[in-house]
């Protein structure tokens, strides 16, 4: 079995790869299905005077990231790391192309009883075990104390 870091860089290396001229930073968010054979995306990137922009990665990157999240996601059930509860459901990944570093943070996405469809409230959890409470759709991120 491979190591979470091995998973880590293979997604790190292939948005290094579609990264768009000019982009400093690389940021995709990803939402598995709860059958985990699909997933939406989104691909932004950060420009060296700091604007945001978006831009689309194509349907063979789209399939690998997700084979790769999939992978990713059974190498932490299979380590026991989800403490018992239902693993991740997505993740935002951003890829500091100055610095070579990549941070991802899990979304954990629980249905609410009684309501249908996905609602803005969200809890965040960082790979460092860092917590942030979004009511927005991940617009704003307020900190959330151990």
């Amino acid at each position: 079995m491979r190591s979470d870091d091995d998973i880590y860089n293979d997604i790190g290396g292939i948005l290094f790869e579609i990264a768009p001229d000019g982009a400093c930073k690389v940021i995709m968010r990803a939402q598995l299905s709860q059958e985990l054979d699909s997933c939406e995306y989104e691909y932004d990137y950060i420009d060296e005077q700091g604007n945001v922009a978006w831009f689309t990665a194509g349907g063979r990157v789209n399939t690998d990231i997700l084979d790769l999240l999939i992978e990713l996601r059974r190498w932490y059930v299979e380590n026991k790391l989800t403490g018992g509860l239902p693993a991740w459901s997505g993740c935002e990944v951003a890829l500091d192309l100055i610095k070579f570093k990549i941070c991802i943070d899990f979304m954990y996405v629980h249905p609410t009883p009684g309501v249908s469809g996905p609602r803005p409230q969200r809890i965040v959890v960082g790979k460092g075990g860092e917590m942030y409470y979004a009511a927005d759709h991940y617009k704003t991120f307020i900190p959330v104390n151990k």
